[in-house]
C-alpha cells in the first residue's frame, strides 16, 4: 500500500537535534510549527521533546553521547556511568587501557552496585560486545584503549568553539567567567637543590609548603572574584585572632590542601550567590569538578570543555595563571631581599603573608592581560571580540622585570645554590596537584547520587578537622584594644606628615575605625545592678 501523501517520513532524531530544537525555541521564541518545518517532524514531536526539556538539558550534561535517540537508560547504566567516570579519570593521567583492564573494571563496578545492595539486572559479563557498545555509546575513540593517545583531543576543539559561541550570545562578555585552579608552593625559594649553605638564606630553603588557588575572572577583567584559597590547617597559628572575613581571599582547608568534589560544590554556590544577573562559568573536566543535578543556581550556567583540551582553549591556561605566578614571585623574591637589606632573619614566609601576597598579585593583574588570553584561544565569537578593543598596547612592564631580575641577583649573591632562572622559578609548581583523585567507592557514590538512588551526605572525601592544626609558623599576637587604639592614632599622625594624603583620606581611615569602636561596643558585657553595686563598695 502507498503511503499517504503529504504524511512526513518517520525520522530518527538524535538528542543533540533535540537540544538544538530546545536551545532555539528558548532563543527565538519560534512557534511548534515553525520548528516542525525547519526540522522536518510533526509539530507534535516538537511539543513531545519541549515537554522533557529538562530532562534532555540534563541528559546533555550526564552523558555524553548525543547520537542516541532515546532517553531511557539500559539495563546496567549505573555501570557505564561509573566506567565512564573512571576513563575520564585514567585518560586525565595519560594512563593507557587494554581492553582487559576495562572489562575487569566494569566488573568491579558491577560488584560493587550489588554489595550496596542496588538492583541490578544479573548475568553481567562485561563482553566484548557490550565493551564496544559502551564505548559507541559514550563516543570513546579507541586510541584510548590501543595506546595511541595524545595529550590533547583536538577533534573536539572545533565543535566545542562553535557551540560556545552560540551560548556566548545570550551573554553580556561581563557576565561570562573562568576559573582554574593551581597549585602554589608558595614559600619555595628559586634553588635547584633540597638545601642551602648559608644559614641566613633558611626562608628561602626549598620548602614544599603548597597551597591550591582557584582563579576566576570574566572576559573583560572588570570582575577578578576574591580567591578561593585551600590551605592544610583550618585555623593557622599565625591567624589565631583573624576574623577570616577580613581576608582578601576565601579561605577554606583540608588534610592535603586540595580541591575536592564536595568543595567545589560549596564554591559554587557562593560564586552563585555574588552574581547579580544570568551568567556563564566555563570550567574544565578536572575530577573534583563533580557535576550535581541537585544543585539549582540562581544565576549560573556551567558549562564544561572537553577532557584534554584545556591546555589550547581554556583562558586561564592560555596566560593568566602563568602571569599571576609570576607577579607572586617577584612579591616573594622582593620581600626576601627587603629582609636581607635590613638585616633581619630570612624566616618562611607565614600562610597570612602568602594569602598578602595573592591578593596583591591578583589585584596586579591588568585587564588587557586577561583580555589577550580569552582572545588567544579563539573560543568567543566576533561580536564579543569587537567590544574587547584594541588589545595591541603593550602591557608589559619592564621596569618590574628588570627588578625581578636584579631581585633574584642578588639572593645568589647571598646563596649561590640559589640558580634558578626567573622563567624557571614562575614555572616551578606547574605539576603541583591541584584535585583529590576520587577511588572507585567514591565513583560509586558520586553515580548514585546523580542517579537519586542516594541522599548527599557532608561527607567530605577528605577530613577537614575544625581543630588547629600542628604548623611551623608564630602564632598570632593579641592586639587588644588599647594597643589598638594607640596605633591608630600614630598611623594618623604618620600620615598627616604627608601632601599626598588629603583630608578625605583620613576621613576614610577615621570611618574605618568607627566601625571597629561600634564592633567593641556590641561586645562589651552589659552592666548589671549587682556590678554596679559592686562598683560603689
Amino acid at each position: 500500500m502507498e503511503k499517504e501523501k503529504g504524511r512526513k517520513k518517520r525520522q530518527k532524531i538524535t538528542n543533540e537535534i533535540k537540544i538544538m530544537i530546545i536551545e532555539e525555541k528558548e532563543k527565538t521564541k519560534k512557534s511548534d510549527y515553525e520548528l516542525a518545518d525547519k526540522y522536518k517532524v510533526d509539530r507534535s514531536t516538537i511539543t513531545k521533546i519541549l515537554a522533557k526539556k529538562e530532562k534532555y538539558l540534563q541528559d546533555e550534561n550526564s552523558q555524553p553521547n548525543k547520537k542516541r535517540c532515546r532517553l531511557q537508560n539500559g539495563y546496567y547504566h549505573l555501570v557505564e556511568e561509573a566506567l565512564y567516570k573512571w576513563v575520564l579519570l585514567a585518560k586525565s593521567a595519560s594512563i593507557i587501557l587494554p581492553y582487559h583492564v576495562l572489562k575487569e573494571k566494569a566488573m568491579d563496578f558491577y560488584q560493587k552496585l550489588k554489595s550496596e545492595n542496588i538492583r541490578i539486572r544479573e548475568g553481567f559479563e562485561a563482553s566484548d560486545g557490550w565493551i564496544k557498545k559502551f564505548m559507541n555509546r559514550f563516543e570513546l575513540d579507541s586510541k584510548t584503549f590501543t595506546g595511541e593517545s595524545e595529550s590533547a583531543d583536538r577533534s573536539q576543539i572545533e565543535p566545542f568553539k562553535e557551540k560556545f559561541k552560540t551560548i556566548c550570545e545570550k551573554y553580556n562578555p561581563d557576565d561570562i567567567y573562568n576559573c582554574d585552579e593551581t597549585g602554589l608552593y608558595f614559600r619555595l625559594g628559586p634553588n635547584k637543590t633540597v638545601t642551602l649553605k648559608n644559614e641566613n638564606c633558611k626562608g628561602t630553603k626549598k620548602d614544599k609548603s603548597r597551597v591550591t588557588i582557584l582563579l576566576t575572572t570574566n572576559i573583560t577583567g572588570s570582575r577578578k572574584i576574591k580567591p578561593y584559597v585551600i590551605g592544610k590547617s583550618a585555623r593557622p597559628r599565625c591567624m589565631k585572632y583573624t576574623d577570616f572575613s577580613t581576608l582578601p581571599v576565601k579561605y577554606t582547608s583540608n588534610d592535603s590542601a586540595w580541591m575536592t568534589g564536595d568543595k567545589w560544590l560549596k564554591w559554587l554556590k557562593w560564586f552563585d550567590d555574588q552574581l547579580t544577573r544570568p551568567s556563564l562559568l566555563l570550567v574544565d573536566n578536572c575530577s573534583a569538578h563533580v557535576k550535581s543535578s541537585q544543585v539549582e543556581y540562581k544565576n549560573l550556567q556551567i558549562i564544561y570543555l572537553p577532557p584534554n583540551t584545556t591546555s589550547l582553549i581554556q583562558p586561564m591556561d592560555a596566560g593568566i595563571i602563568k602571569n599571576f605566578k609570576s607577579l607572586y614571585r617577584k612579591l616573594l623574591v622582593s620581600h626576601w631581599v627587603q629582609l636581607f637589606d635590613s638585616n633581619k632573619k630570612l624566616d618562611p614566609i607565614s600562610i597570612k603573608k602568602c594569602i598578602d601576597f595573592i591578593d596583591d598579585a591578583w589585584h596586579s593583574m591588568d585587564q588587557i592581560t586577561i583580555k589577550r588570553c580569552w582572545k588567544n584561544t579563539g573560543i568567543l565569537p566576533d561580536f564579543i571580540l569587537d567590544k574587547l578593543g584594541d588589545l595591541s598596547k603593550s602591557t608589559v612592564d619592564f621596569s618590574s622585570e628588570k627588578n625581578f631580575e636584579y631581585s633574584l641577583k642578588k639572593l645568589r649573591e647571598m646563596d649561590p645554590n640559589l640558580d634558578m632562572e626567573p622563567q624557571e622559578y614562575v614555572d616551578v609548581d606547574e605539576s603541583c596537584p591541584v584535585a583529590y583523585t576520587p577511588d572507585d567507592d567514591e565513583i560509586i557514590r558520586e553515580v548514585l547520587v546523580e542517579n537519586k538512588l542516594k541522599d548527599v551526605s557532608n561527607n567530605a572525601a577528605l577530613s577537614n578537622s575544625e581543630e588547629d592544626e600542628e604548623d611551623d609558623e608564630p602564632e598570632q599576637e593579641y592586639v587588644s584594644n588599647q594597643m589598638g587604639y594607640e596605633a591608630f592614632l600614630t598611623f594618623l599622625k604618620f600620615l598627616e606628615q604627608f601632601n599626598s594624603v588629603n583630608s578625605d583620606d583620613l576621613r576614610k581611615i577615621k570611618d574605618i575605625y568607627k566601625k571597629v569602636d561600634v564592633e567593641k561596643l556590641k561586645k562589651l558585657k552589659q552592666i548589671t545592678l549587682f556590678d554596679l553595686i559592686k562598683l560603689n563598695n
